[in-house]
């Protein structure tokens, strides 16, 4: 059950039901809420511990620099 909740709650998913609604002529402000619902849904089942992780929160990575060597 957990690893189909992780599934239906991922990038991929969110992409293809934009664009479904997108070729259903959804109007870009209905898409824009629809995203932002599930968006603050994933936060809170990640809060709540439903999800190990939350698929959509923006991982800033300092990108490692290989050491000098002369």
């Amino acid at each position: 059950m957990d690893q189909d909740f992780e599934n239906i709650l991922s990038e991929s998913q969110l992409n293809a039901y934009v664009t479904y609604l997108k070729l259903s002529h959804t109007s870009t402000s209905v898409i824009n809420r629809r995203q932002s619902s599930i968006k603050q849904f994933t936060k809170y089942c990640f809060l709540q511990k439903y999800l190990p992780s939350n698929p959509f929160e923006y991982k800033h990575e300092t990108p490692r620099l290989a050491p000098l060597s002369w």
